[in-house]
């Protein structure tokens, strides 16, 4: 039996299996980091303003209800990469770009937070797209 490690052996195999996975780790932690966020901002809303009328509350909630479902989706996106269909990854990939957005859109109010959160959709999308962009087996063969 021969076994051949090169483009598609199964060294190659076995690291495109372990970039989806981290990669499914990064996206899945920023989108539980964002639903836990955004659940105490909708029961607390944290934000107010003073000035010589007293305080202010800032209702964010629109912007928290968009962090929360943004934060759902990455969830169910990573959960999903454990299936390992090229579908899947495409998806994976707007999922963390839509993160990637809301974290920056958001950054104002809550810069930590949101720092961790963009760092780890975008370590999550640039494992992706490097894994989107290589050829399957399957697709190499079907071109002969």
């Amino acid at each position: 039996m021969d076994t051949k490690v090169g483009s598609h052996g199964p060294a190659t195999e076995r690291r495109t299996g372990d970039r989806r996975l981290l990669s499914g780790l990064c996206l899945g932690v920023a989108g539980a980091f964002d639903v836990v966020v955004a659940a105490y901002e909708i029961a607390v809303d944290p934000y107010v303003v003073v000035d010589e009328a007293g305080f202010h509350n800032l209702d964010v909630t629109g912007w928290t209800w968009l962090r929360l479902g943004v934060g759902v989706v990455m969830v169910l996106s990573a959960l999903a990469l454990t299936t390992g269909r090229r579908v899947v990854v495409l998806v994976a990939i707007g999922a963390g770009v839509a993160g990637i957005v809301t974290a920056a859109l958001l950054f104002p109010f809550q810069p930590g937070t949101e720092a961790i959160s963009l760092v780890l959709a975008a370590v999550a999308v640039w494992l992706l797209v490097g894994q989107a962009r290589r050829r399957s087996p399957r697709q190499d063969q079907r071109r002969r």
